[in-house]
Order: structure tokens, then sequence, then C-alpha cells
């Protein structure tokens, strides 16, 4: 496993390193080999302004601007289908931010937030992925319902048969989950320096029901007063997008190398 795992992020060195600026050269595209299709949902909107930074910034801006330069640069550096929830300052419920990325057929879904405590020491970087306890309680959920045959579910033959291949994809999900959380937490903490919380599971609203690996990411503590600031530095943002991209890539040529088997994720 570590010899594959060093291959993987040998192959992910050289491509950064291609011919690009330095030569004015345009930097070639990675093919991503089995994600398509990525969601991003910058949490919160609207009237739901999230966390407050005690210079008035909320927690709804701070996201959204890092997953519109997370947009960016997938599209420059990747040949993956990039989509946001949102892309402006609206509020939407939870159901309807992963139906979205359902209905898209999307291969991951990642939910940015930050962080807020009341103790004001608090810092640092971790990542939620749905509970086993939840989970259970959406395939009860599923247990004669009908479902719509779309997106992923889009080759069942009829609804019954819908709620059945959706309660797959969700168990399934949730163990891809687990590493994809172990790697953008890894890449998040290197490029920031930033305290590591580690990967938690939780009962997100916005991650039940996701037919994809899906992750709630909190970038940091918006009522710890350095890393607030930092959060709401253009370059730490840039940052944090890079290593999200990056994280992305390492994940695809992971599912890549193992196809139909992943590493197991160590909490």
């Amino acid at each position: 496993m570590e010899v594959r795992w060093s291959c993987v992020l040998v192959a992910i060195a050289f491509l950064w390193s291609l011919p690009g600026e330095a030569t004015g050269q345009e930097v070639p595209r990675v093919h991503l080999r089995t994600l398509s299709s990525v969601v991003l949902d910058p949490g919160h909107g609207g009237e739901n302004k999230g966390a407050l930074r005690d210079t008035g910034r909320y927690e709804k801006e701070i996201v959204l601007e890092v997953a519109l330069r997370v947009q960016r640069i997938l599209r420059q550096r990747t040949d993956v289908t990039v989509q946001l929830t949102r892309d402006s300052d609206r509020d939407l419920s939870y159901s309807r931010r992963i139906g979205m990325a359902n209905e898209a057929g999307a291969d991951l879904f990642i939910s940015l937030h930050c962080n807020a405590a009341g103790n004001p020491l608090a810092e640092g970087v971790e990542v939620f992925v749905l509970s086993s306890s939840a989970l259970a309680e959406e395939s009860q959920r599923l247990r004669g319902r009908l479902v719509e045959p779309r997106g992923r579910l889009a080759a069942a033959s009829d609804r019954a048969s819908a709620a059945i291949v959706k309660d797959l994809f969700q168990v399934s999900a949730q163990g891809e989950a687990l590493v994809f959380a172990q790697v953008i937490k890894r890449w998040l903490v290197t490029a920031t320096g930033a305290v590591d919380r580690g990967v938690r599971e939780g009962r997100s609203l916005v991650l039940r029901g996701a037919e994809m690996p899906a992750v709630l990411v909190e970038l940091g503590f918006l009522t710890h007063s350095e890393e607030a600031r930092r959060l709401d530095d253009p370059a730490t943002q840039e940052k944090l997008a890079g290593a999200i991209v990056d994280a992305i890539l390492e994940y695809d040529a992971a599912v890549s190398a193992t196809p139909g088997e992943l590493p197991i994720a160590s909490q």
C-alpha cells in the first residue's frame, strides 16, 4: 500500500511540475480518470449568515470566496465539471444542496464552512462525514419508498428499484467519504499550518441522502482572532483552494489505481 501511494504522489508532483508560467506555456490540464463531476457547496447564504468574525465579515462570504477559487483552479487545471450550489448571496435548504449533487450525478460533494466556538482559543481544520447512525436512519427512510430514477439512479427500471439502488449508493459513499476526508484534511493542514482537529462523524443534514462521497469541511474558526484574520485573507483563501484541488487530484488518482477497492481510512 505504501508503495502504491508513493507512486500516486510522485505522479501528482510530476503533473504539477510540468512547464507553465516560467516558460510562457499553458499548463496542461489534468485528465481525471475517475471523477468527472464535483459539486462545491458554500455553506449558508442570504439571511443565513453563519459565523461572524470581529471585522463584520460573515462565514457565508468567506466560504463563497473559497469555493469560487476552487472552481476557478479546477477549471484551469483539470477537465472535471464543477458546479456550485450557490454562486451568489442566497440561502438554500440542506435537502436542495445535496439534491443538486444527486441530480447532477456528481462523483464528489464538498460542503465548505467556517467554525465557531465559545472558547476563543479553539482553532484548526476538521472534516465531517455522515455518521453510521444517521446513515442507518436514511436507509430506514428509504424502505418502501419510491425514488425518481434520475442522476446516478437513471439506469434503475422503476422508482422502487431506484430506492434500492439509492440505498446501496449511500452505504458505499460513506466509506469512500471517510477516505476522501482524510485526504482533504491532510492537504488543508499542510497548506496552511492549521491545527489538525481530525475527521469526525456527524449528523449534518447537508450530507444526508448523498449518493456520492460527501464531506463537510470546517476551514477554521472565525471566533479565533488570528485564524479568522487568515481565513479572510485572499492569500490564505488561495492556499485553501489549492489544497482542496490537490486533495481531489490525489483522491482521483487513488481511486483510479485501485478500482473497486479504496484504501482503508485511519481515524
